[in-house]
């Protein structure tokens, strides 16, 4: 019964994997928090600053391209507003 299923699945074209989310409407944001996280001079759990990464690619290029293809909620919102690289940290985790 399981492979009846899963070739129904596939002769009528659905799928099970959902595709990206809405993008979100904040990638303005992407430099500011880029800004932000260089002024705080956060660094990731490696140690590597967070405003630019180990290729020599910022942080506003990164965070575009993630919310560009809907691979990753970065909330550069709240992480332009940070105070703290722990409160920046945690931003990702605070989406709505």
């Amino acid at each position: 019964m399981k492979y009846v299923i899963v070739l129904l699945l596939f002769v009528t074209g659905c799928t099970l994997v959902p595709g990206p989310g809405p993008k979100p409407d904040d990638t303005n944001m992407c430099g500011q928090a880029g800004l932000n996280l260089e002024k705080l001079k956060c660094l990731d759990s490696r140690g590597g600053k967070m405003w630019i990464n180990s290729k020599g690619v910022p942080f506003e290029k990164t965070c575009q391209r993630a919310q560009d293809i809907g691979g990753a909620a970065l909330d550069p919102v709240c992480i332009a507003n940070a105070k703290t690289c722990e409160e920046a940290n945690v931003c990702p985790m605070k989406m709505k």
